[in-house]
């Protein structure tokens, strides 16, 4: 992760996200979760511009974002050069079975939605691939680059050469962008989602621990049993915040990225990060030691403040004169306080 990390997002992926919901599941998967932590800690979201355009209605929340999205408006030949590069880089790959690896069955619509123009059934086969992509002058040449290594009539779903050229697509546009990519499940060449730094172990430790603790507390006084499967910190503060408030979830996602919290959690894993790259490590031990203080006495007591400072204050009153010691703000100015301003703002909502 580099000082600006960015984050590339398939259209798939936003739109089985369906950020425009006001009532979000209750249920978060595992893909789910890290793609909602991605779209909040990224500094820099990027979107492709062509589908996102093409699938407005279902991305309503896109049209007001904040500066860290950004939506790369490619022209038809852009595009087209884009498919050709990820042909070039499918080229490159060993010599595998396409049979073997291409997924059959129906083609999701999610996918289908990222060919703006045409209209894939989910009952397409290669034929009605061909035809689609041909009628198109910015997808004809990654056809003909594509027919070379699947034949001109494989007998395959067309689901599979129509998710092999959209990944490939991206990766083509991750190389030109230098960023991160988070791609739809269903296109994921391995099982690990990007991640923003340390930030899923850091708050996965404050959940295991702060919030375990917080509900056993609960459910010993007040009577409410703790969750089975207990949902992440963040994917559970986005949705509960777009119940409370009313909101979509992009609106949430949208809003919490530009709040001071977010802005300081982003500075302290930047911090971090340094520290790790250079092998610092007496400052990645003040970090962790102040994160591991602060989770343990979280577990007693929610927010307690780590490391409290005062100064002393003389008060003058009638007949008395004393002097008091005066809490200072406790203001996120190292790295791990930098981290938990953001850590308490999720915990305390629960």
């Amino acid at each position: 992760m580099d000082r600006t990390p960015s984050l590339l997002v398939d259209t798939s992926t936003l739109l089985w996200l369906r950020l425009d919901s006001f009532a979000p599941a209750r249920h978060t998967p595992p893909w789910e979760a890290a793609a909602l932590e991605c779209l909040v800690l990224f500094d820099r979201v990027l979107l492709d511009g062509p589908t996102i355009h093409a699938n407005r209605e279902r991305l309503q929340w896109t049209t007001d974002v904040g500066p860290g999205f950004q939506i790369l408006d490619l022209d038809p030949q852009a595009v087209s050069d884009l498919y050709l590069r990820g042909a070039e880089l499918f080229q490159q790959m060993p010599d595998v079975r396409l049979r073997d690896v291409l997924p059959g069955g129906h083609t999701p619509p999610a996918l289908a939605a990222e060919y703006p123009g045409t209209h894939f059934y989910p009952s397409t086969y290669w034929d009605d691939v061909v035809r689609g992509l041909d009628r198109r002058e910015e997808t004809r040449g990654v056809l003909r680059a594509f027919t070379s290594a699947f034949g001109s009539q494989p007998r395959v779903f067309g689901h599979g050469p129509l998710l092999l050229i959209r990944l490939f697509y991206y990766l083509a546009l991750q190389e030109s962008a230098g960023s991160a990519l988070l791609l739809d499940r269903s296109k994921a060449y391995h099982d690990d989602s990007p991640e923003y730094g340390h930030a899923s172990r850091i708050l996965g430790v404050f959940t295991e621990q702060v919030r375990a603790a917080y509900l056993q507390r609960k459910e010993k006084w007040l009577g409410a049993a703790q969750p089975a499967v207990p949902t992440p910190v963040l994917a559970h503060y986005v949705k509960a915040t777009a119940e409370r408030r009313g909101w979509s979830l992009g609106r949430v996602i949208a809003w919490l990225r530009e709040q001071p919290e977010v802005h300081a959690f982003r500075a302290g894993m930047a911090a971090l990060t340094d520290a790790t790259e250079r092998g610092d490590a007496r400052t990645i031990d003040e970090i962790m030691a102040e994160l591991d203080e602060a989770a343990q006495q979280w577990s007693v007591r929610l927010g307690t403040p780590v490391h409290r400072r005062t100064i002393p204050v003389t008060v003058a009153l009638p007949f008395v004169e004393s002097q008091v010691r005066v809490p200072l703000p406790n203001l996120p100015r190292t790295p791990g306080r930098k981290l938990l301003v953001f850590i308490n703002m999720l915990l305390s909502s629960d």
